[in-house]
């Protein structure tokens, strides 16, 4: 588990062969609590050639929605919340 990997230069330096910490061949790297921004997902599916999929979790909530394997958007739990559009 991977946890407040915020930017580029934190998590390069974090799962660079130097820092003595590279886990092996991970089928799936779910993440959540950060914004995961398309750069963090190239490293991170990079680095462990390995699919990345990104979870939207609320505190108050708990889980609202999940990226599946193809990691292509989230499916939201429909079923539990209401979900409403809103333009700034």
């Amino acid at each position: 588990m991977l946890c407040c990997c915020r930017n580029r230069r934190t998590l390069s330096a974090f799962v660079s062969p130097a820092s003595g910490f590279l886990p092996r061949d991970p089928r799936l790297i779910r993440t959540s609590a950060e914004t995961l921004t398309q750069d963090l997902r190239n490293i991170a599916a990079e680095t462990w050639r390995s699919t990345v999929a990104n979870s939207y979790v609320c505190t108050g909530a708990g889980p609202m929605g999940h990226e599946c394997l193809s990691a292509d958007g989230l499916h939201l739990a429909e079923d539990a919340f209401v979900f409403e559009v809103v333009e700034s």
